[in-house]
């Protein structure tokens, strides 16, 4: 996929010469594929199918999985912006309701 996506950068290609370099297989026979697969009735007749082959990959580059850095700093920031304020809710509940008790009054003399 990441092949076709850099094939379909170049506006000079359209996307069907774009998904026969990449995957191997055009527009109609991919889409006849996929309704095979999904159990659908085939767009293509018998005569129209060729042999599934195994497409021809062209890997230019190693693929390699993106970290990022800082994404403990947002993970710890989105559990501190839920936290504190269920934390603040729950102390403001408790605060009202120890404020609602009716109080005792000192006996006076």
């Amino acid at each position: 996929m990441t092949l076709l996506i850099q094939k379909m950068n170049n506006p000079r290609v359209d996307f069907g010469e774009d998904l026969t370099q990449a995957l191997g297989e055009d527009q109609l026979h991919l889409e006849n594929q996929w309704r095979l697969h999904l159990n659908q009735p085939a767009i293509l007749g018998p005569d129209q199918v060729t042999p599934a082959s195994k497409p021809a990959i062209q890997t230019s580059q190693p693929q390699s999985s993106p970290t990022d850095s800082l994404a403990p700093l947002f993970v710890t920031l989105g559990v501190l912006l839920i936290l504190l304020p269920m934390a603040g809710i729950v102390a403001l509940l408790v605060y009202q309701q120890r404020n609602s008790q009716p109080r005792k009054k000192a006996p006076q003399e």
